[in-house]
């Protein structure tokens, strides 16, 4: 659908050149959340300006000659940031000028610097606070950090653990999240700038010259619906499968799902791959019926928990902090 375009799309219909396009594919490729997310452009120079919904009006049953009372739904304000996340890729003039492809080189040396982006964008999403350092995004761990509330789940871990984990349910669309650029930008956000030749310093700031390259990514996470995100908090990897004490809980996953609109619909579920290795285990008995395994467009293996795609998120940690009760 058109509304749910990804930033690969995007850039791939407006630059014939093919470099912010060619940056969106390498920061994409090993972070499965940047190639889920609909992108949009931002309402502000800054930031992504709208009234998030808190109820809805009902309705009144009426009768002949009998009136209804007027309604209105609530909601409130909410600016959601955008961070600016940068690097400089540098190179020395002398490595690339003697080997036998040049440009090949020199972009495989600016590729590990892109990636390295790409991490950074995907442990934003999860992790960055804006409120504790306001050049981050805001993250789905700092809006679901405590399991008071309706989205959160605990999975019984204790405070004491070092070994805690927890599983992300994201409904993107552009009316549930959905990753925001910068309005009226040309590459949406997303730039890659050769700079060419440059001086350089080493750590004895002795000059050599060499080539350098700019890349950037200005993007903010926009949670227009808080439905549309939930959290399995608390998840003691060290715990077998459905301990009670904080082992992973199917049922306590199927609880998760089935709070989303819509049937789940676009709803993906991210692991790290522990977690996708237990998940993966379970798929090895007949009898259960969750998991599906199925191949994608690329040929790869898609693991389906009762229909919802699971994707391997690296930047989950197993050492999360715990998540307490507000």
């Amino acid at each position: 659908m058109a509304e749910n375009l990804t930033i690969q799309d995007i850039l791939n219909s407006i630059d014939m050149k093919g470099n912010a396009a060619k940056v969106a594919e390498i920061l994409s490729k090993a972070n499965p959340i940047l190639r889920d997310a609909p992108w949009m452009e931002a309402n502000e120079s800054f930031g992504y300006k709208f009234a998030r919904r808190t109820t809805l009006p009902t309705g009144e049953w009426r009768s002949i000659n009998s009136g209804v009372t007027n309604e209105v739904a609530t909601t409130i304000p909410v600016t959601e940031p955008m961070g600016m996340l940068e690097t400089y890729s540098e190179i020395d003039k002398a490595l690339v000028d003697n080997h036998p492809h040049p440009d090949y080189f020199r972009m495989i040396n600016a590729n590990g610097f892109i990636e390295g982006m790409g991490q950074t964008m995907a442990q934003g999403i999860i992790y960055d606070s804006n409120t504790d350092n306001k050049t981050r995004v805001n993250g789905l761990a700092p809006r679901l950090n405590s399991t008071d509330k309706f989205n959160v789940y605990n999975s019984g871990g204790l405070v004491t653990s070092t070994t805690l984990t927890s599983c992300y349910l994201v409904q993107w669309g552009v009316d549930k999240t959905f990753l925001f650029h910068p309005k009226n930008h040309k590459s949406k956000g997303v730039e890659h700038q050769d700079l060419g030749e440059v001086t350089l310093n080493d750590i004895a700031n002795k000059k050599y010259q060499g080539y350098r390259d700019h890349f950037k990514v200005h993007c903010g996470l926009g949670v227009m619906d808080e439905r549309a995100i939930a959290r399995l908090a608390n998840i003691d990897v060290a715990k077998k499968a459905g301990d009670a004490s904080g082992g992973f809980n199917e049922n306590l996953l199927i609880e998760a799902i089935n709070q989303f609109n819509n049937d789940a619909e676009n709803v993906v579920l991210y692991v790290n791959k522990k977690l996708k290795t237990i998940m993966e285990i379970a798929l090895k008995d007949k009898n259960n019926i969750n998991y599906t395994l199925e191949s994608n467009l690329g040929g790869l293996p898609l693991l389906r928990f009762r229909g919802v795609p699971v994707r391997t998120l690296d930047i989950i940690t197993n050492n999360e902090t715990f998540v307490p009760e507000a």
